[in-house]
Order: C-alpha cells, then sequence, then structure tokens
C-alpha cells in the first residue's frame, strides 16, 4: 500500500506510514523503481523532481540513491541512472556525489571545480587516475 502511496504521489500519506510502520527507505526505493521502470524516462525524471519537491533531503537522497542503483544493479541501464542524476537532482553536491558513486567522473569533476567542492576532488582525481 505505501508503494501505491508513492507511485500516484501522496507522499505526505506515504512518509507518515513509512514512519509509523519504520519502513527502510532503501525498500521504498527499491519498489519504486520496480514499478516506475517500464514508464519513459521523461515519466521518471519528472517523478523524482516532484518527489524531491515533496520529501525532507536526507529522506530523498537514500530513496534516490537506492533507485539509482537498482537501476544499475538489477535492470542494467546505466543510460537511464545517468539522465536522472543529470536531469532530476537539483542539489549540485548530491549530484557530484551520485557522480563519483557510479563513475562519470569527467562530469563530477565539472561539477566539482565549478562549485568548488574541494573535498570531492582529490576522491574524484583517485577514482580518474585507476
Amino acid at each position: 500500500m505505501v508503494f501505491l502511496l508513492f507511485k500516484e504521489k501522496y507522499f505526505e500519506l506515504a512518509f507518515e506510514f513509512v514512519f509509523e510502520f519504520q519502513i527502510p527507505m532503501s525498500v521504498i526505493g527499491e519498489r519504486i523503481i520496480d514499478i516506475l521502470i517500464s514508464e519513459s524516462e521523461q515519466s521518471l525524471i519528472k517523478y523524482i523532481s516532484v518527489l524531491e519537491e515533496n520529501g525532507s533531503q536526507n529522506f530523498f537522497r537514500e530513496i534516490l540513491y537506492s533507485m539509482i542503483n537498482r537501476i544499475i544493479s538489477v535492470f542494467r541501464k546505466f543510460d537511464v541512472a545517468s539522465e536522472i542524476i543529470h536531469k532530476s537532482v537539483s542539489d549540485t553536491l548530491f549530484k557530484c556525489q551520485l557522480m563519483v558513486q557510479f563513475n562519470m567522473i569527467d562530469d563530477a569533476a565539472e561539477i566539482a571545480f565549478k562549485n568548488n567542492f574541494s573535498d570531492l576532488i582529490p576522491v574524484i582525481a583517485n577514482q580518474a587516475y585507476f
């Protein structure tokens, strides 16, 4: 039921259920993407943007990370995950961190230098070297 509430964008009620029944955010993200993966990239990007606007930053990050991880590891759709990261995440630090995590080194470096994320630059350089 909680997943249907998320799918239909009843985020406030869905988060109440999540808190009440202590459902891990990673499970939420995995199940949401299982439901939405057959939709177009544009629909996914729009859904994630709405989720970011309606949820707390920490919960959004946990949900999105598990969604992207599942898109890549289970569905093997790296291009979809890349589009989601590029187009739907508005927080540049989080976007850069996701890019580092999922080996989008050139894009991560560009964002890190442009926004002076000095903590991430050595991580990016290290990952680019290896």
